[in-house]
């Protein structure tokens, strides 16, 4: 079989069982490793942003931002814990990920430069 053969054309999913059943396994694995490490950054971001602009007073930090790193860290902490029953849940990592990435560089970072603007 060649390496074209390997996968369907059409959903990329592995034709054989065998080959199908590793992928799984490994991705499992990596995501038994990745996982944690995403979820105590979150953490330590959510943390460090209450500390500094609630308890330190070095500004106003909006609610949606404190509400969006939490429940994104909830998020996270429920994949963690759920990924090696339910393997659907890894496609959940990347989209989470993305949005708070979005918010932070689109929405928080926006300083009405014309880089900014063609960034956004």
């Amino acid at each position: 079989m060649s390496t074209g053969e390997l996968l369907s054309k059409f959903a990329l999913r592995f034709k054989d069982p065998d080959l199908s059943r590793i992928y799984s396994r490994e991705k499992t694995e990596f995501f038994s490793k990745a996982i944690p490490v995403v979820a105590s950054m979150l953490l330590l971001l959510s943390g460090t942003l209450e500390v500094l602009y609630r308890v330190m007073n070095l500004g106003e930090l909006p609610s949606y931002i404190s509400l969006v790193n939490w429940i994104m860290f909830a998020l996270i902490l429920v994949i963690s814990f759920l990924h090696t029953k339910l393997s659907i849940l890894h496609k959940m990592v990347c989209p989470c990920l993305t949005t708070l990435i979005f918010l932070y560089m689109s929405f928080l970072d926006y300083d009405y430069t014309v880089a900014s603007i063609y960034y956004s």
